[in-house]
């Protein structure tokens, strides 16, 4: 009779210690795309840059293993990929905090969405992504998606790449008279 009550009270203690545990187990953090911005134009490339919320119910601070993401354009045919990465040596702070990712956008395909993007006054991208934090060498992988509409001022566009002509027209024009 005694070891049944060893058994009762051993099997209780468990149930309670799993409980009282699950209780204290920190969530996976989530991610949230919440918004992109041009930062930059010219002839060869259009630099992108794209924020990213984490909110961590982690106690303490934790590197991120890896953040990868794609950035595709969302187009009349479907999506057309622009460009894609893979970020790492960050740290996930505990509670909310804003990541900024910059991406270099040097793909033909891009060109296939001016005339849309001067009708309306931006343009369509997807973003999709995970974050793995490194939690003792493990750690679940957390998805964050989002379609994105970036405003594109023309003004700012037209000038940079006049710029950009005008510095290359002002590099040949000094190489021929050299």
């Amino acid at each position: 009779m005694k070891t049944q009550y060893w058994i009762i009270l051993v099997v209780i203690i468990l149930l309670v210690g799993i409980g009282i545990g699950s209780l204290f187990t920190p969530k996976a953090p989530t991610v949230t795309v919440i918004g992109a911005q041009i930062s930059s134009v010219n002839l060869s490339a259009i630099g992108l840059a794209f924020t990213v919320e984490i909110d961590s119910s982690y106690p303490v601070s934790i590197p991120i293993k890896s953040l990868t993401y794609t950035v595709a354009y969302q187009g009349r045919e479907g999506p057309i990929q622009l460009a894609s990465g893979e970020k790492s040596g960050m740290m996930i702070k505990p509670g909310k905090q804003e990541l900024v990712i910059p991406v270099l956008v040097s793909n033909p395909s891009i060109i296939k969405s001016a005339f849309e993007v001067i009708r309306t006054g931006e343009i369509k991208l997807m973003i999709n992504g995970n974050i793995t934090p490194d939690i003792l060498g493990i750690g679940p992988a957390v998805p964050f998606s989002k379609e994105v509409a970036v405003p594109v001022k023309l003004g700012d566009i037209g000038g940079d790449i006049i710029s950009s002509v005008g510095s290359i027209a002002g590099s040949i024009l000094q190489s021929s008279t050299s």
